[in-house]
């Protein structure tokens, strides 16, 4: 919890520095003769965020992935850099979250392989993060009603994992004396279910999810100004994850994806 604070107010310093560092930019650049409100540091919006995001992970060999529904919520900053252009940043909660299924219609013991006997598996993942986004903006116009791309660039910081489910195998009761009783105690005939719903970072077994995650996102959004000062907005966002998702490295192609946002907020113009 330590680490997270202190990331947490090293990067809400950062966010402070942002308008400095881009009025520096503006004073390099006065040849471009832009008007006073589009220097950077000379308009400031802050936003509220939210909305839902689907998610999902690559398969990992029988295992069948499902997505599921996560949220995000968060607040961002921004500044024009130049006209039509805007940078910004924020902090964001993060909620993502996946599902694993799996039957196997059989079960090899020692000494045969029985299709009497079955496993099966259906869990469901829920995984935070403290993401930190870094945000490109391109303005269409200048209009009240105006279209805007995003590129964002961003870090997620790994806070927890949440599941629940069933893990279930069950054997057959022909098939009890293959099994051997002093290497699974606890196995008996007919189900033997596992049920999960606990706090985790543990994937399955003994894999553990990666600490951190980070990509990229493309947002194509629209914003409507209700006031001068006051404006909402809404913006659908196509998100591609560049980190695996367990910390083994054995499991290089295990990621997010189909990671699609909808994002709502509502921005205020400080300055």
């Amino acid at each position: 919890m330590k680490k997270v604070l202190s990331v947490i107010l090293t990067y809400v310093c950062l966010l402070a520095a942002i308008p400095v560092m881009a009025q520096n930019i503006g004073e390099d650049a006065k040849n471009l003769n832009q008007p006073e409100k589009y220097k950077p540091g000379k308009n400031i919006n802050i936003s509220l965020i939210t909305g839902p995001q689907f998610t999902g992970i690559s398969s990992i060999g029988n295992i069948i992935s499902t997505e599921k529904v996560g949220f995000s919520a968060g607040i961002l900053g921004e500044t024009y850099l130049f006209k039509g252009i805007k940078i910004g940043s924020g902090i964001i909660f993060d909620r993502r979250g996946f599902g694993v299924k799996s039957y196997i219609p059989f079960i090899a013991f020692p000494d045969t392989v029985s299709d009497k006997s079955h496993a099966e598996m259906d869990i469901s993942y829920r995984v935070d993060y403290l993401t930190f986004p870094l945000n490109v903006i391109y303005e269409s116009s200048e209009n009240r009603f105006r279209f805007y791309i995003q590129g964002t660039l961003y870090y997620s910081l790994f806070l927890s994992t949440y599941r629940e489910g069933f893990y279930n195998i069950y054997i057959h009761p022909d098939d009890i004396q293959f099994v051997n009783t002093e290497t699974y105690p606890n196995i008996s005939s007919g189900d033997n279910i596992t049920l999960y719903n606990e706090k985790t970072d543990l994937f399955l077994g003994n894999e553990k999810f990666r600490n951190f995650d980070f990509g990229i996102v493309f947002y194509l959004g629209a914003q409507y100004e209700l006031t001068k000062n006051l404006s909402i907005y809404f913006a659908p966002g196509f998100t591609s994850s560049f980190s695996r998702l367990l910390d083994n490295p054995k499991y290089s192609t295990t990621k997010w994806i189909k990671n699609i946002k909808l994002e709502t907020g509502i921005k205020y113009k400080l300055k």
